[in-house]
């Protein structure tokens, strides 16, 4: 079998150096050369990718985005009935700019949920989450995903799907909502 030198950098071989007696360095390093030399290989010509399977995927893709789309409205509509003047009035009336992206925005469900997982309380089961509800009542049309449940360090998160079409369905919501509400106050 031919030999190959690698450099590492000084701190990766003085970590290394500890566990070299229960480690096959040869045979890591090879598996990692393995991994990144298939993922840089063109697919195989023999790869079927039937009209079926890209017509199949083109439909859950569309189902996807439209279910965020759909969770984004009804979420921008819960929040828009319990917003506060100013947050109400800066979303109903908010454009994005030419450079900025949709994906990217954090509209006030990504930063309420962001400012949940800083509190470092989202363990605790179904109560912690009823608390959240109470609070954040728009926060029942995201999905909830648990990890390691039923476990003493259980968590969970929301999820909102495409984060794209969210946004775009919260925009609206809220958007309709100002519109319907700014001549009235």
């Amino acid at each position: 079998m031919p030999r190959l030198n690698i450099s590492v950098p000084d701190d990766l071989y003085k970590r290394l150096d500890e566990v070299r007696d229960s480690l096959n360095v040869s045979a890591v390093c090879q598996e990692a050369l393995r991994r990144e030399i298939s993922r840089r290989e063109p697919m195989p010509s023999d790869v079927d990718v039937t009209e079926e399977t890209i017509e199949r995927l083109r439909s859950e893709k569309e189902d996807h985005e439209r279910r965020s789309r759909d969770r984004g409205f009804q979420v921008g509509m819960e929040w828009a009935r319990r917003a506060k003047y100013n947050e109400l009035h800066q979303w109903g009336e908010y454009e994005p700019g030419r450079a900025e992206r949709l994906a990217d925005l954090n509209t006030p469900p990504y930063e309420t949920v962001q400012w949940l997982y800083e509190l470092s309380e989202n363990t605790g089961g179904t109560k912690v989450i009823d608390g959240f509800l109470k609070s954040y009542p728009e926060l029942k049309y995201a999905e909830v995903v648990w990890d390691y449940p039923n476990d003493p360090y259980e968590c969970f998160w929301f999820h909102f799907g495409d984060k794209r079409f969210f946004n775009e369905g919260f925009l609206d919501a809220v958007k309709q909502f100002w519109h319907i509400v700014k001549e009235r106050i």
